[in-house]
């Protein structure tokens, strides 16, 4: 068998269609941002986005800076938390998932918790990666266990189910091995309150590679 190395360079730009907002993110891309782009974003700082009960994400510059603004909004919420733990292929290899996959180990949810979807799970009910909602109640599944009901800013309610996430790499010199973690909820993560806009790849200095999950949408300007 015989494999080639082909690098493709895509050009043009389908998510967004407002000329302005594209050109805007490339800046952003480059760490760049002129003083007429700052004008324009500056501009929709009193913007009303929120739907559905569903606030604004607040973007941070650091992973930890998130992580703090979701604890604390889930610990002002009534009612009782549940934790929900992932099921990982090779518990020895826990520290190795956390860093290359996008959900975490544990995840803890109230009635209200505001939610992200982390996969697409069906694009054209508006069910897509970077999709946010609220968590409105507790069922009892189809396995058994009790999962959340998420209430999404499309309108849609959806009851959370488990997904795998398959991480491939080499158990020793020569031989591929497939490790997983099967998160306990599809698709959800709790960033719904903050963001961070750099995805962690340090723990001493929580930065990385600076990519917004606000591209993901086809928002522009608004």
């Amino acid at each position: 068998m015989v494999f080639f190395q082909v690098t493709i360079e895509l050009m043009r730009v389908r998510r967004q269609s407002d000329a302005d907002f594209v050109s805007i993110l490339s800046s952003l891309r480059r760490g760049e941002c002129s003083k007429r782009q700052e004008e324009v974003l500056r501009a929709t700082a009193d913007n009303r986005i929120e739907s559905e009960g569903i606030l604004a994400t607040r973007l941070c510059t650091h992973t930890e800076d998130a992580n703090v603004v979701n604890r604390e909004e889930l610990a002002a919420l009534p009612g009782e938390s549940r934790v929900f733990p992932s099921v990982d292929s090779h518990p020895a290899l826990s520290s190795h998932l956390d860093q290359h996959t996008p959900v975490d180990a544990k995840l803890v949810l109230k009635v209200g918790a505001q939610v992200m979807l982390m996969k697409n799970l069906n694009v054209h009910r508006g069910l897509v990666n970077g999709a946010r909602g609220r968590v409105v109640r507790f069922e009892k599944g189809g396995g058994g266990g009790v999962m959340p009901v998420v209430r999404f800013a499309c309108g849609r309610e959806e009851e959370m189910k488990a997904e795998k996430w398959p991480v491939r790499g080499q158990v020793r010199k020569g031989k591929d091995s497939e490790w997983w973690r099967l998160t306990l909820l599809k698709f959800l993560s709790l960033p719904g309150w903050s963001n961070p806009v750099e995805e962690a790849t340090s723990t001493e200095a929580g930065l990385g590679l600076l990519y917004p999950q606000v591209p993901r949408h086809d928002a522009g300007l608004r």
